[in-house]
Order: structure tokens, then C-alpha cells, then sequence
């Protein structure tokens, strides 16, 4: 099992961290045998078409068959039904399903999390002999797409008033404007 604090913010643009919880067991992988394949060969195919549709529903599945909720001993992965279709509406999920498709090695990197170690180090190595998914994992591999929003925007919040001198006349009205709709 493992942990991802994921930041986003809510309709009201106020930023908020949310604890997700992802687990499978040895046993689920082995079910998975087939399913972890295909996941792997759909990945690398989205990341090379920039298919960013078809990249969603591949991560949306990953994601909801290894998302739970951590019992509250930590004794045990709670991973009904229920609380998977939950956690998959939160808006922590959209955001980071979100950034493995900006930043594909970040999805790969969250999905070789989802196995146990001995299995990752299996993985890891047949990823040297695969030069599409070492190309994948290749953490030094530029994003598939720069966020040039200025900061502010990122952060969800007004611009400052040195930000707002800094920015061009049209800058300054995209700005004004997009307070006006966020009111």
C-alpha cells in the first residue's frame, strides 16, 4: 500500500490536500496478469499518439482497481465497490490523473508502485530490455505539455499587485476578466 497527497483546488478555488491510498495484493497482480499488460502497452501507444482521451480512461482504470481506503488500525485495505466509485469522484483524483498525462513518468512511476517491491525490481529490469518503456520511465523526459498559466492562476488565487504591474494590457484584461467570471 501506498500513499499520494494530492493538492487541488475546489470549485471555490480554494487549494486542498487530500491522502489518496492505492494497494494491490500479490494475489490481485496475478489476476491482473493479463490487465497489467495491456495497461502497459496502452500506456506507452496513448503516450506516443498524445491520444489524451484514450491516456484518461487508461489511467481512470488503473487508478479505480487499486484505489481504497486505509483502515483506520492499518491493518487492512478497505476497496469495496462503493468506496472505490467514491473515491473516483473526488476532485484529487481528476487532478492527478491529470498530471500523469502532463508528466507521463509520473504515471508510470505511480503505476510500478502499485506492485510490490520484488515485483517492481522484476519490472524495472525488464524495462532495460524494452526501449519503449525505458523511454517511458525516463524521468529526464520533457512533460508532454508545459503549463504556462502565470502562477496565480495555478495557485488559485488573485494576482498580486506586482504581478498585475508586471503583465501586458492584454494580460491585465484576461486577468480582470477571469476574476469577474470566478465571482
Amino acid at each position: 500500500m501506498f500513499k499520494k497527497l494530492v493538492k487541488y483546488p475546489d470549485l471555490n478555488e480554494v487549494e486542498h490536500t487530500q491522502e489518496l491510498y492505492f494497494h494491490l495484493s500479490k494475489l490481485e497482480l496475478v489476476a491482473f496478469g493479463s490487465s497489467l499488460e495491456r495497461w502497459k502497452k496502452q500506456m506507452m501507444e496513448v503516450t506516443k499518439t498524445m491520444d489524451f482521451g484514450a491516456a484518461v480512461q487508461v489511467y481512470r482504470e488503473i487508478v479505480k482497481s487499486a484505489i481504497g481506503l486505509r483502515s483506520e488500525d492499518g491493518s487492512r485495505f478497505i476497496s469495496t465497490p462503493e468506496v472505490k466509485d467514491d473515491l473516483m469522484k473526488s476532485p484529487a483524483v481528476d487532478e492527478m490523473i491529470y498530471g500523469f498525462i502532463m508528466k507521463p513518468e509520473e504515471g508510470f512511476e505511480f503505476f510500478e508502485k502499485l506492485m510490490p517491491k520484488d515485483v517492481q525490481e522484476r519490472f524495472r529490469t525488464a524495462a532495460q530490455s524494452d526501449p519503449d518503456l525505458a523511454a517511458l520511465l525516463d524521468t529526464s523526459a520533457p512533460a508532454l505539455e508545459q503549463d504556462n498559466r502565470p502562477g496565480w492562476e495555478k495557485e488559485g488565487r488573485k494576482p498580486t499587485t506586482a504581478e498585475f504591474a508586471k503583465m501586458s494590457p492584454d494580460e491585465q484584461k484576461a486577468a480582470f476578466a477571469k476574476l469577474l467570471v470566478t465571482k
